[in-house]
């Protein structure tokens, strides 16, 4: 009977806390039966676990909320920078803060930093010391646990695969409550992946024509080489509020007279989660066409085989692609994706000697250079494609500090304490404008042809500062641009006006080949 009540009791206690996880409660009365019956299998599982492992009741359902407390505690913390509820996917990212503290336990807050190791050191000291093990006949009692835990699993994904999702996390979340969501999402996720790699592979939008074909349209001559930029957090920041400069983005504006096409770009993420965007454009699939993987692509569809890709295409035709990134580069599976992609190198931290760093990270001036360098060293006549990205303006950028006068450089009249975050990230963008100015003067000096678009991966992690101004717009920004395009004699010739184009992040990679007449012959629509 005391089982029973104790499992009773944290059932009850774990619906209650899930009364506060953001942004949405599900209410008890209006959930689904499937969603209640899967919360409950999670709360037993997890208990017996630890009553398996310690043989105490008590100390198991307080252990048990902890977890649960846990769990809903960093659903909230990641609701507030990222505006996106936890998800199934993060628990395999967040199993990088090990390697990587600083860009993840800093959005927890120092509070709940020095309390959680507190309370977890105390809750075993004293579930121990108060309780003693009501265990008498060990194997029995722990043979009968398994069992139960076995049977619990069992139940859980039966019920986790048989739920009808709407794919949409805020609805699902609703309609299941969020324990419930991340355990129908990661059944689903597992079970779908052979099927979704193959529909991958039949609504590719890089499906390759031949070298011959390619080099006709091209008049004979050598294919350009083309550089792509995924800046980190870049977008145009002046949209924000008119209290900031215009100078701080000028380089920028003066590329954008001179650009291919340029605009708003939208983006499969906010604040984070740069993987996504990256994907999307080095793939071209859309979040719907990627079903659940799209949280985390690399690592859903890391066995897919020859995935098909700008990289597969841009191969077929005889480009050699190289990968920079001023970061480690297992990060997000990289280091295995893209070797699946087909990249022939990655330059990672380690390719950078004694590197400049702006903040905790390698600046964009270094990865500006090291762009100008493997340019320079490719000797022969084969065609380049460079694909940078870039770590220096990365958060959390509430860690930097702000001299007392460098709002100077960035606004026209003094801001609020509050805009610090503000500050920071504009003392980054004002880097990545000097990086644009960088590279777009030297490809103008190059005999060779270069075709280069550079675009951010999403929005800055600074929630607060968005609310304060009311800035709600979630999209980054790019721009497409070439060192040979004469824009005056094409518009003369054409009529063509090289205005403001918002496309999504998909479109992207399609739209660069387009500017430089390498289309793939065959655009799929997914």
């Amino acid at each position: 009977m005391v089982y029973l009540l104790s499992f009773l009791a944290c059932i009850g206690f774990t619906f209650f806390l899930e009364a506060f996880f953001k942004p949405y409660y599900a209410s008890l009365l209006k959930r689904r039966i499937r969603g209640l019956l899967i919360t409950m299998s999670l709360v037993l599982i997890t208990q017996a676990f630890f009553l398996l492992v310690t043989h105490r009741p008590m100390f198991s359902v307080v252990s048990t909320l902890i977890m649960v407390s846990v769990l809903l505690a960093v659903n909230n913390a990641k609701y507030a920078a990222l505006r996106e509820p936890l998800v199934f996917s993060d628990l395999f990212l967040y199993l990088q803060a090990i390697h990587y503290p600083r860009l993840y336990f800093p959005f927890l807050g120092l509070p709940a930093l020095i309390l959680l190791p507190i309370v977890f050191v105390s809750v075993i000291y004293f579930g121990f010391a108060l309780e003693k093990s009501v265990f008498n006949q060990v194997f029995i009692y722990s043979l009968l646990l398994v069992f139960v835990i076995g049977l619990a699993i069992t139940a859980l994904l039966k019920l986790a695969a048989a739920a009808v999702i709407s794919g949409d996390l805020e609805t699902d979340i609703k309609r299941f409550g969020i324990l419930s969501t991340l355990c129908i999402y990661a059944t689903l996720a597992s079970s779908e992946r052979e099927t979704l790699a193959l529909s991958l592979l039949s609504r590719s939008r890089f499906r390759v024509s031949t070298d011959e074909e390619i080099v006709k349209k091209q008049g004979g001559t050598q294919l350009p080489d083309i550089i792509a930029v995924q800046s980190e957090s870049f977008f145009d920041a002046r949209k924000v509020s008119e209290t900031i400069k215009k100078d701080v983005l000028s380089h920028y504006d003066q590329c954008l007279l001179t650009s291919f096409q340029h605009g708003a770009l939208s983006v499969p993420a906010w604040g984070a989660n740069t993987m996504r965007t990256e994907f999307a454009f080095l793939t071209g699939y859309t979040p719907d066409a990627l079903g659940l993987a799209r949280f985390y692509p690399y690592h859903q569809l890391l066995k897919m085989n020859k995935p098909q890709s700008l990289i597969a295409y841009l191969k077929q035709l005889g480009y050699y692609c190289i990968c920079i990134h001023p970061h480690d580069a297992g990060f997000f599976l990289r280091d295995q994706f893209f070797k699946k992609l087909g990249f022939d190198e990655f330059m990672d931290e380690a390719s950078f000697e004694n590197p400049e760093r702006v903040g905790p990270y390698i600046s964009d001036a270094e990865v500006c250079q090291k762009i100008i360098r493997t340019s320079c060293q490719q000797q022969n006549d084969q065609p380049l494609f460079i694909f940078a990205i870039t770590m220096e303006n990365h958060g959390p950028l509430h860690l930097e500090s702000v001299g007392e006068s460098e709002w100077e450089q960035y606004f026209e009249k003094k801001p609020e304490a509050k805009d610090d975050d503000l500050t920071v990230y504009l003392r980054h963008l004002n880097n990545a404008d000097a990086m644009i100015d960088g590279l777009t003067s030297f490809y103008k000096q190059s005999e060779k042809q270069v075709g280069l678009v550079f675009y951010g991966d999403h929005v800055p992690a600074i929630s607060e500062t968005f609310d304060h101004y009311g800035y709600a717009d979630d999209r980054s920004n790019y721009f497409i641009w070439n060192n040979y395009l004469d824009r005056t004699n094409v518009i003369s010739k054409t009529g063509r006006q090289f205005d403001t184009q918002d496309i999504k992040v998909e479109d992207l990679a399609l739209t660069l080949l387009s500017s430089l007449n390498l289309s793939p012959q065959c655009h799929n629509k997914l």
